[in-house]
C-alpha cells in the first residue's frame, strides 16, 4: 500500500514566520532539519519542534529531511500547498491551484548555527520555573501602556507578573498580568 504524501497541515505551525530577513545571514533565513527537529531562528527568536511528535511527520519523512535546509520563501510556498511529499532529491507538492510542482532543498556551505547551545540547559532538563503567559493579553497590555517592549519580573508561579517599560523609571509606568495556570506534571519531550 502506497504511503499518502504529507499534507502540509502536518506542519502544525508556520515556524517560517520567525526566520530572519537579513541577506547577509543566510543561515537565519532557512529552517534547519536536524536530529528529528525543525529549527527556525532570526537570532532573537528560536523555535525547536519535533517533526514526528509535534508536526506528525512520519519517521520516514523525518529521516529524509535530516540535514536539509529550506529557505523561508520555499516554506511560504509549501504552506499554501494541498499536499507535500519529501523525497531524498527534492520536494514534490500540489499547489492550492491544482498544479503539481517540485522544488529542491537549499544547498549551502555555511555552517548551521549551534541551536542546542542557545537552549538553556536548565530548561532542557526541566529545571526552570514554568509560568504561563497569555500572549494576547500581553500584547494588549503593551499597546495600552504605549511600550515598545517590556522587561518582565516574576514573583512566583501564581503571582502577578510585573511588565515594565525599560525606557521609563521603574514606578512611573508598569502593568501587571496574571499568569496562566500550567500543570506541574506537564513535561516536554526533550
Amino acid at each position: 500500500m502506497a504511503k499518502q504524501p504529507l499534507r502540509i497541515g502536518g506542519f502544525r505551525a508556520p515556524f517560517h514566520l520567525v526566520l530572519g530577513k537579513d541577506e547577509l545571514r543566510p543561515a537565519l533565513r532557512q529552517a534547519h532539519f536536524l536530529n528529528g527537529y525543525v529549527y527556525a531562528t532570526d537570532a532573537s527568536l528560536l523555535i525547536r519542534q519535533s517533526l514526528t511528535r509535534f508536526h506528525g511527520i512520519s519517521d520516514e519523512q523525518a529521516h529524509i529531511l535530516e540535514g536539509k535546509r529550506l529557505h523561508e520563501t520555499k516554506l511560504q510556498i509549501l504552506w499554501d500547498a494541498e499536499t507535500v511529499e519529501f523525497k531524498p532529491d527534492g520536494i514534490e507538492f500540489k499547489h492550492k491551484l491544482g498544479v503539481k510542482m517540485r522544488m529542491d532543498y537549499d544547498t549551502s556551505n555555511e555552517k548551521a548555527p549551534d541551536f542546542e547551545k542557545a537552549i538553556p540547559k536548565a530548561y532542557a532538563e526541566g529545571g526552570l520555573l514554568r509560568i504561563g503567559v497569555n500572549p494576547v493579553l500581553l500584547a494588549r497590555l503593551q499597546k495600552a501602556m504605549g511600550a515598545s517592549h517590556f522587561s518582565l519580573h516574576f514573583a512566583g508561579r501564581s503571582k502577578a507578573i510585573a511588565c515594565e517599560d525599560p525606557h521609563q523609571p521603574a514606578l512611573d509606568s508598569y502593568g501587571l498580568i496574571m499568569p496562566l495556570m500550567v500543570p506541574e506534571d506537564t513535561s516536554f519531550p526533550f
